[in-house]
C-alpha cells in the first residue's frame, strides 16, 4: 500500500514536470514566433523607408567612384533639367549627416534628394549635385565638439578625401561651371564644410553649413568666401555656440557672413531652411572671380 502510494505521488510529480517543460516549450516557440514577425515587420519598414527615398529623388542616379588605391565612395549625382551641351552649369556638394551614413548609396538622400528635386529648384536653378555617402564607420571629420571650435586635422578623413577626388575628376566635364562649385553640408556634414574649405579655400563659390563645427583660427583662408551659416537655438545635438564662434572668428577676419538662428528650431534647422526661397537665390548669385 504504501509503495503504491508513493508511485502515484512520484508519477503525478514526473507529469508535473512534464507539463512544465511543454508550458516553457510553448512560450518559447510564442516569444520566437513574436521575434521572427517583429524582424520581418522591420525588415519590410526599411525596405518601405529605402523606396519612400528613391521616389523622392528619382533623378538622382546612383554611382560608384573606385580611386587608384581601391578605395570607394558610393555617391549620387543629379544631372541639369534639360541641359544644353552650349552651356555651364554650377555643381553643388551636399554633405548629408551621421544618420544617413551607410553603403547603400540611398540614405543619404533623406534631405538633399528631395530638396534638389523640388520641380521649383529643378526649373530656376539647374545644376549638378553631388551627395557622397560617408561609410557607417566613419565620419566626414576625425572628430567633432558639442559646443567649441574643433583644430583643423593635419589630414582629411577617407570619405572626405574621397569626395575631393571624385570633385576633381568630375570638374573636368564640360558641362561644369569650376567658378560655381558650391558646398553645402547638415551636422556632421556642416563639420565636413568647415573643414574642406579650410583645405580648399580657392575651390568653392560659396558654403553652407547647417548645424557643424570647425576651426576658427583658420577662418583668415576662407574670410574672402561667402557663407551663410545656420543653427537652430534649441540644438541639443550640436551646441549652437559651435556655429556662432565660427561667426564671430570670421568677422573678427574682416568677412562679412550670412548668420541664422531660429529660435524655436532644434537640430535640424536645414528643414526650415530648406522652405526659404533665399537660401537658393542666395546660393546660385555666388561665382568665383
Amino acid at each position: 500500500m504504501i509503495r503504491k502510494i508513493h508511485g502515484y505521488y512520484n508519477g503525478g510529480a514526473m507529469r508535473s514536470k512534464r507539463g512544465f517543460v511543454v508550458c516553457w516549450i510553448s512560450i518559447l516557440i510564442v516569444i520566437l514566433v513574436i521575434i521572427i514577425f517583429g524582424i520581418i515587420s522591420i525588415k519590410d519598414e526599411s525596405n518601405k523607408k529605402i523606396q519612400r527615398l528613391l521616389d523622392a529623388s528619382p533623378d538622382f542616379k546612383g554611382r560608384e567612384f573606385r580611386n587608384k588605391k581601391g578605395q570607394v565612395l558610393y555617391y549620387r549625382l543629379l544631372e541639369p533639367l534639360q541641359s544644353n551641351l552650349k552651356r555651364k552649369y554650377p555643381f553643388v556638394i551636399f554633405l548629408s549627416g551621421t544618420s544617413e551614413r551607410g553603403s547603400n548609396n540611398i540614405n543619404q538622400l533623406k534631405y538633399g534628394g528631395p530638396f534638389f528635386e523640388k520641380p521649383d529648384n529643378r526649373r530656376l536653378y539647374r545644376c549638378f549635385v553631388m551627395i557622397p555617402q560617408c561609410p557607417a564607420s566613419q565620419n566626414w571629420v576625425p572628430r567633432e565638439s558639442y559646443s567649441q571650435m574643433v583644430p583643423l586635422a593635419p589630414e582629411p578623413t577617407v570619405p572626405l578625401r574621397l569626395t575631393m577626388e571624385l570633385l576633381f575628376r568630375l570638374k573636368q566635364d564640360p558641362l561644369i561651371d569650376s567658378k560655381r562649385i558650391y558646398l553645402m553640408g547638415l551636422s556632421s556634414g556642416a563639420s565636413g564644410v568647415w573643414d574642406l574649405i579650410a583645405r580648399y579655400p580657392q575651390m568653392f563659390a560659396a558654403a553652407v553649413p547647417f548645424a557643424g563645427c570647425g576651426d576658427g583660427t583658420k577662418v583668415i583662408r576662407f574670410k574672402h568666401l561667402p557663407i551663410w551659416i545656420f543653427h537652430g537655438a534649441l540644438d541639443l545635438a550640436v551646441n549652437p555656440n559651435c556655429s556662432k564662434l565660427m561667426d564671430k572668428a570670421l568677422i573678427d577676419a574682416g568677412a562679412k557672413p550670412r548668420y541664422t538662428v531660429y529660435k524655436m528650431t532644434g537640430h535640424s534647422c536645414w528643414v526650415k531652411a530648406f522652405k526659404d526661397p533665399e537660401l537658393m537665390r542666395w546660393l546660385f548669385s555666388q561665382s568665383r572671380l
